[in-house]
């Protein structure tokens, strides 16, 4: 009971000793003009599948990685936020956590898919090929998964949407 007292006073307290951000003056981080669509292949346990993915900048040392997941019956859509940790010319190496939904073994009729959700802690670098051109490459964990279906690995190749 002195606990749940406690987090009540505390969870009362902390709206009053956190400034909250004025919307209107801060700057927006987004960077649209440097959105990216990328297309490649998949690697989930020696599998193919093909992926097609929306990569954008959402900070500074930040982007996120939206890709969408294709192999015969089976499917996929993913959402990783990646962070910069090394960069070095065209190189950069990032370390990124997101999530996925699989569907796994449908039917035409939809009627006994499996859905799966996970949690996608990954590592990945991008190499810059030319001015417009750039490699991704991904090595993602799945946690939890479908029994032999722990990791995943992607390759694409991305150009602007807009250019410069």
């Amino acid at each position: 009971m002195k606990r749940t007292i406690a987090l009540i006073a505390i969870l009362l307290l902390l709206p009053f000793s956190c400034r909250t951000a004025n919307a209107l003056t801060r700057a927006d981080t987004c960077d649209t003009q440097g959105a990216r669509l990328a297309g490649g292949l998949a690697l989930e346990n020696g599998a193919p599948h093909g992926a097609l993915a929306f990569i954008t900048r959402i900070a500074p040392g930040f982007y996120n990685a939206t890709s969408l997941l294709t192999a015969g019956k089976e499917g996929g859509l993913e959402s990783q936020v990646f962070w910069n940790l090394y960069r070095s010319g065209g190189f950069s190496l990032a370390i990124g956590l997101g999530a996925t939904a699989d569907i796994i073994r449908e039917n035409p009729t939809f009627e006994n898919a499996i859905l799966y959700a996970a949690a996608t802690p990954g590592l990945a670098f991008t190499y810059k090929i030319t001015s417009d051109l750039m490699m991704h490459g991904s090595f993602l964990y799945l946690t939890p998964s479908e029994p032999g279906r722990r990791m995943r690995a992607f390759l694409v190749v991305s150009f602007p949407i807009q250019s410069r």
